[in-house]
């Protein structure tokens, strides 16, 4: 039997707000709603909880393309976690405003594949600050290349808005603690199961430029260099003599085609102490290593060691600048690369 109910009737039924439910019912709704957000807020935050955006190939790829639009008064930042940690875009702009610098850094990663990146696939001629350490030097059975090369082969398919919505994302995130992904209802509830706890303040926030900032007086430290140290061992191991002398002989192609168009390469070492410097010491001697490099390359290289300024820097984790010390490091870098007429100039 055909329905005596109209489309028109049906479409009211549907539009309508349930019976009783006026403007004044939702209005306290929402500000019900918000009220709870509010309330989680102080909450999480009372934990020491502090918000933190996402770092994903959304945020890396805004920043290269800002480090490309931006040139030749670009700084683009290449490396790991010790360069996202240690060096401050903030402070770098602090310091100058006419500077532009970049975090291209990804968490650990080589700076190889960024750099190839750099020098063959666009027309980049800013500077190039490439932290080379053990990661870099050292072979991994390719770990340390693999989310470099996902990231860079993702970025270009990305749609053009992805950047807007990428910092978009970020700034939500920034603006509340409860958006960490460990603070969802079902995460919460498997902490209270597991360790009959909430869970914990994290040490790490992600900016919105890419700048990873680590508070190391909220963990343990003895704990992540244990870590570290275990996985230095194990995951790494020296190249063979061939395949080093090609990754140098790549790396020269690479700085003489982004200076041969008015670019610069400058390498970096971060600092490290105690047991790190130790076992960094043993498995990547810097003659055999850092020296060689430079040599190959021609490029400049700044060593932690050759500066005081920067050797005077303890880190938080025996690897890694706490973000109380990032700042003061970064305009300890700049002061160095101006004074060696180094930094990029709009002349």
């Amino acid at each position: 039997m055909p329905s005596s109910t109209s489309s028109s009737e049906r479409d009211d039924a549907w539009g309508r707000l349930p019976e009783g439910f006026g403007p004044a019912r939702a209005l306290l709704a929402l500000l019900l709603g918000l009220g709870l957000v509010a309330a989680g807020e102080l909450f999480w935050r009372g934990q020491g909880i502090r918000p933190s955006a996402p770092d994903t190939v959304g945020l890396w790829r805004r920043e290269r393309d800002l480090a490309l639009a931006e040139a030749p008064t670009t700084v683009a930042v290449l490396g790991s976690s010790r360069a996202i940690l240690g060096i401050d875009p903030e402070a770098a702009r602090a310091v100058d405003p006419a500077l532009s610098l970049h975090q291209l850094a990804i968490y650990g990663s080589s700076p190889v594949l960024v750099l190839r990146h750099l020098a063959r696939e666009t027309d980049f001629d800013g500077l190039a600050l490439v932290e080379f350490g053990p990661i870099a030097f050292l072979d991994s059975d390719g770990r340390a290349d693999r989310l470099p090369a996902s990231w860079i082969r993702m970025a270009d398919r990305l749609p053009l808005y992805s950047d807007l919505e990428s910092l978009l994302r970020a700034r939500v995130h920034l603006a509340l603690a409860s958006r960490r992904p460990n603070l969802t209802p079902l995460e919460v509830l498997k902490d209270l199961v597991r360790r009959g706890e909430l869970p914990r303040a994290d040490h790490l926030v992600v900016r919105a430029d890419r700048h990873l900032e680590a508070d190391f007086g909220r963990a343990d430290r003895d704990e992540m260099v244990a870590f570290r140290l275990g996985n230095f061992e194990v995951g790494y191991r020296a190249r063979g003599e061939a395949e080093f002398a090609a990754l140098l002989d790549e790396l020269a192609e690479l700085v003489a085609e982004i200076e041969a168009r008015g670019g610069r390469v400058v390498f970096l070492q971060m600092p490290v102490d105690g047991e790190t410097r130790a076992l960094e010491d043993e498995r990547c001697p810097r003659a055999q290593n850092w020296d060689r490099l430079l040599s190959r390359t021609g490029a400049v290289g700044l060593h932690y060691l050759d500066h005081p300024e920067l050797a005077a820097f303890r880190t938080g984790d025996g690897s890694h600048l706490d973000r109380r010390d990032a700042p003061a490091f970064t305009r300890a870098l700049l002061r160095i690369l101006g004074d060696r007429g180094l930094l990029p100039t709009a002349d």
